[in-house]
């Protein structure tokens, strides 16, 4: 489970005699802050954190400064010393404390929170826990059993350890930084939830690259990024503001809207004649809305705290404007609406155990890093996230994009349902076009203005109207058994 923050080293509880001595003792051996190097491994947002505290915090192993004194996880110190023993000699670990020491101020400017720590301890920290990582890479680059839940970790935000660090604790033990980005990308590849570009080595430079999560970020996301205008549209189409009523609704309620557009549609296609039109109307759509009709109130939230952006579910753009899914190739993450052909193409997601941690602290990085000295960052992933939370309301979401290729993976359609509606929108300042462009065309459909004629006046009047249903379909239960009686053929065709 998460800890609170008092139970880090970052704010441990001292005398206000022990602050002032240390204080006077940085005053006075203060190293120079290193300002050239960008900020890499950030603090995540309590606004972000706070839906799912436990998808930002390590559950079972603590890498860097930031989670490392807490006592849940302190179990796992023993492992990490005893597997850098096993696999380097105590002058290799020694060499690279030293090292990091010597690199302190460049070391501390990576981190987003002051690090209450000695650089002493910092440096063995950071020496113990980057050859562990190293060991990580190494061993999943050799194929061993994988352990899903330090994977997990692994990829966490507060959890990187800066690329500055594992380069120099290459160097010491006599490998090289070519070795060490070749394991990263591989262990990448594997966590990543998106199928990559094929040429994504070819355009990604080493130099560029500050700790693991970053890098996955940079292979999903640097050719959306280099397609990115300069900057999006600030101002959300008209269509888009009269339409924002497009909110999450009780899914029985919104099934009994359609159920009696699916009845109106029946009752005008059919004939006049009341014996045909009697047998031909949807009897059980019929009982599902008198049953339902006096009843109806809408359901809280499962989550109150989460917010989505407004777009229609997958299930209503299938059914009330006709949309098709298919998947889009080439390592695309865009999810880009084709007019002419009513089909959206979506990027391939496959999601396991893992894939809740990865999806959230990518947008956590995205979000926390874009005014950072680490250079701006689209909030793509965090785009895609807030279509897809939009769009899944309930397993049948799922199921539809899970049929058309779409969503892959171990998560049945309940859990990948779960995932989506537990994330919270990114930003309430971020203008995402694509659900603009999808709300523009959705609603031009006729038969979505019917289902919003329904909802907006007819939904308001139902219990008159279950009194009108019950008298109609009273009325033609009653000609049935007269004609039942009396040959009705002999009086009108029917």
């Amino acid at each position: 489970m998460a800890t609170s923050s008092h139970d880090t080293i970052l704010n441990s509880t001292i005398s206000e005699e022990t602050w002032v001595l240390q204080t006077r003792q940085k005053l006075k051996n203060a190293t120079p802050f290193d300002e050239n190097t960008p900020i890499s491994v950030c603090h995540v947002p309590k606004f972000i954190s706070v839906i799912n505290p436990q998808a930002y915090a390590p559950q079972v192993i603590a890498l860097g400064p930031y989670h490392y004194l807490r006592p849940e996880l302190c179990h796992m110190d023993r492992y990490k010393i005893e597997t850098i023993k096993w696999y380097w000699t105590s002058h290799q670990i020694g060499l690279v404390v030293e090292k990091l020491q010597e690199i302190g101020s460049k070391v501390r400017a990576c981190y987003h929170k002051y690090l209450d720590v000695e650089d002493d301890t910092l440096a063995l920290m950071l020496a113990i826990d980057g050859l562990f990582l190293i060991y990580l890479l190494s061993k999943h680059l050799n194929r061993f059993t994988d352990d899903a839940s330090v994977f997990r970790d692994v990829m966490m935000l507060e959890n990187q350890i800066p690329i500055i660090v594992l380069k120099e604790i290459e160097n010491t033990i006599g490998s090289n930084d070519a070795a060490l980005f070749s394991m990263m990308q591989v262990f990448c590849e594997s966590q990543s939830p998106f199928v990559l570009s094929s040429d994504y080595q070819q355009v990604l430079q080493e130099s560029e690259v500050l700790h693991l999560l970053d890098l996955l970020h940079e292979m999903i996301t640097m050719h959306e990024i280099i397609k990115q205008p300069a900057s999006a549209p600030q101002e959300v189409t008209e269509v888009s503001r009269q339409e924002s009523l497009v909110l999450k609704v009780d899914p029985d309620k919104d099934k009994l809207i359609q159920d009696s557009i699916d009845i109106l549609t029946s009752a005008a296609a059919s004939s006049i004649k009341p014996i045909k039109q009697l047998t031909s109307l949807p009897w059980r759509k019929i009982s599902n809305l008198l049953s339902h009709g006096s009843g109806l109130k809408e359901v809280a939230s499962k989550n109150p705290l989460v917010q989505e952006i407004d777009i229609p579910s997958v299930s209503k753009l299938s059914k009330l404007a006709g949309i098709k899914f298919q998947p889009e190739t080439g390592g695309n993450l865009q999810i880009h609406l084709d007019s002419p052909t009513a089909t959206l193409y979506m990027p391939v997601i496959t999601l396991n155990g893992n894939s809740e941690v990865i999806l959230r602290n990518l947008v956590a990085y995205e979000m926390a890093s874009r005014n950072s000295t680490s250079g701006y960052h689209n909030l793509i992933l965090a785009q895609y996230v807030d279509l897809m939370s939009g769009m899944i309301d309930t397993k049948e979401d799922a199921s539809l994009l899970q049929r058309a290729g779409i969503i892959k993976g171990d998560l049945s359609n309940s859990q990948v349902a779960d995932l989506f509606n537990g994330m919270n929108k990114s930003s309430q300042k971020v203008y995402n076009e694509t659900a603009a462009k999808i709300n523009a065309y959705y609603w031009q459909k006729p038969k979505v203005k019917v289902y919003r004629f329904v909802k907006k006046y007819v939904y308001e009047s139902w219990r008159v109207l279950t009194v009108v249903f019950t008298l109609v379909l009273l009325f033609l239960m009653i000609l049935q058994s007269v004609c039942d009686v009396y040959d009705c053929k002999r009086v009108v065709k029917w």
